[in-house]
């Protein structure tokens, strides 16, 4: 009598070896074909942004001006030690639209921050614009406005 695995054992064991190697190939490709998808068409995109804090708490105000959605914003943090933090903020403007949300961020005093739009690609995707869409705010927390 011949000892070994049964065939549907083996069977069941082979789909799980391929389930797992998919997975793993789909999550390590996902990345790579999202940065291969087209960049955003940013030469629309125009906006008024600004932060300001109330009792400890920080508001991001932003008017869309242009004539695409903006999906979002990539808040780019810099310190005095050149040490550099992006936030995403969730933010949908529409054209025209104006719309104030309160962020969580800690105390941003003394810092540089600058702001960049993320709108949607033409597959859909959204994504930041590039750098030259990058706007500069200024870093005395009372309310300031970047245009």
């Amino acid at each position: 009598m011949r000892k070994g695995v049964s065939p549907i054992i083996a069977t069941v064991i082979l789909i799980v070896i391929t389930v797992t190697l998919g997975f793993i190939v789909y999550n390590s490709s996902n990345e790579f074909i999202t940065q291969l998808a087209p960049a955003p068409y940013c030469e629309r995109v125009s906006f008024n942004a600004g932060i300001h804090e109330e009792r400890g708490v920080y508001f991001i105000e932003a008017t869309n001006t242009g004539n695409e959605v903006i999906d979002g914003f990539n808040l780019k943090i810099k310190d005095k030690f050149e040490n550099i933090d992006v936030k995403k903020i969730h933010l949908v403007v529409n054209p025209g639209q104006s719309i104030s949300q309160e962020i969580s961020l800690e105390d941003i005093s003394r810092r540089q921050l600058s702001i960049t739009p993320i709108i949607k690609n033409a597959e859909g995707n959204a994504l930041p614009c590039d750098y030259t869409f990058e706007k500069p705010l200024n870093s005395q927390i009372t309310g300031f406005v970047i245009n």
